[in-house]
């Protein structure tokens, strides 16, 4: 495996504005490049809680028309993401704004693809024999800190009829812009605020210890880690903490700067199959599967850990463990079914994300990893 490449492109398409109280910039934003006609995805959740209402009076001042698709749920469907279509198509906006978490910023993502191209199936635009058109311009508006989706390009979604988790993605399915504001992000409960946070630690870990991992990415991916070691804990215990928000918001889009160039590992591969036959939540699989992955890939890149290790001032399995003790996971059963394991462990070792795991593992060893994590009925 390749570690640490001497060489290596690294490009953010995105342009990031950090920082509390900036949500309005985005529409600086649309403003500065003429947009007229806004179209915002979001979830019911976000409109009941108020979270946009000041973003569509100031794009109201501004004399923009606005219309909304509220209807994605956590892990979206490709039915969400054709109704996104249908319901946006006939107001033709020439920019949207993907506002909640990964789940609304990847609907966006795909939304935006399918407007391009007049084509409600998103799936058959992901073909590698022709690049489709590129996507309506959109933003990034970041609710939770987690997903890193607002920095990169890839759609995670979800097929009921197969069980199945997609990810699609092109360098033209970037956000023209995140604008990532950590108050945002205080209105979320103590239980999102932690499975966000450890989804956010899952990518920088893996990031770190990927086959492509590189020097920068490296530096990205450290630091997001001490991010969270750092807050998590205090944000899932006082959410109105402003500080420790944005720490959480920082490390979600430095690990999402990671993942984008040098890809994730095992852990990612795993828990979207987990997600896609069970509809878990991906924070939670993500931590299940976190530390039997870890002792895993460990005996493969000894270097690495010794060097991580050295970058955090201490053992690495203890910080993780100590991080997760926030949340009582024996309270989180998980439960797969044996019969659907083998369909599971043949889409994980075919996964994008097993392609950049440090380690090389078979059918046996994803099985074992399994059953390790999860309980098995």
């Amino acid at each position: 495996m390749n570690q640490n490449k001497s060489y290596f492109d690294f490009v953010l398409p995105t342009k990031v504005v950090f920082g509390p109280g900036l949500r309005h910039k985005v529409v600086e934003e649309i403003v500065s490049r003429a947009f007229k006609r806004v179209g915002i995805v979001t979830t019911a959740e976000i409109l009941d809680l108020g979270l946009t209402e000041g973003l569509t009076e100031k794009l109201k001042e501004n004399e923009r028309e606005i219309e909304f698709f509220s209807d994605v749920t956590s892990n979206p469907h490709l039915s969400t993401i054709s109704a996104g279509y249908e319901a946006l198509k006939d107001f033709e906006p020439d920019c949207l704004i993907g506002f909640g978490g990964g789940s609304a910023i990847d609907a966006t993502k795909a939304i935006s693809l399918c407007l391009a191209n007049q084509e409600e199936d998103v799936v058959k635009l992901d073909r590698k024999d022709e690049r489709p058109e590129p996507c309506v311009p959109y933003f990034a508006v970041p609710t939770t800190s987690g997903t890193g989706s607002e920095v990169d390009y890839w759609a995670v979604l979800s097929d009921p009829g197969t069980n199945r988790k997609l990810s699609i993605g092109s360098p033209e399915m970037a956000p023209l812009t995140a604008v990532i504001d950590p108050e945002l992000t205080r209105s979320l409960p103590p239980e999102l605020t932690f499975f966000t946070g450890v989804d956010a630690f899952s990518h920088a870990l893996e990031a770190y210890f990927s086959s492509e991992s590189n020097e920068l990415s490296d530096l990205l991916s450290v630091k997001a880690m001490k991010l969270v070691f750092r807050s998590l804990e205090t944000a899932v215990e006082d959410g109105g903490d402003v500080s420790a928000r944005g720490d959480l918001a920082l490390a979600s889009t430095l690990a999402g700067a990671a993942m984008q160039h040098v890809g994730l590992g095992l852990i990612h591969a795993m828990s979207h199959q987990v997600s896609g036959f069970y509809d878990t939540n991906h924070g939670l699989a993500n931590a299940r599967l976190t530390l039997p992955v870890l002792d895993y890939n460990r005996i493969e890149v000894p270097g690495k850990f010794e060097e991580l290790e050295d970058k955090l001032e201490g053992s690495l399995r203890e910080k993780i463990e100590g991080t997760f003790e926030i949340r009582d996971l024996s309270d989180y059963s998980v439960k797969v079914n044996e019969e659907d394991l083998p369909e599971m462990v043949d889409r994980a070792i075919s996964n994008v994300n097993a392609e950049t795991n440090p380690r090389d593992p078979s059918r046996e060893d994803i099985e074992g990893l399994y059953k390790e994590s999860f309980v098995i009925g």
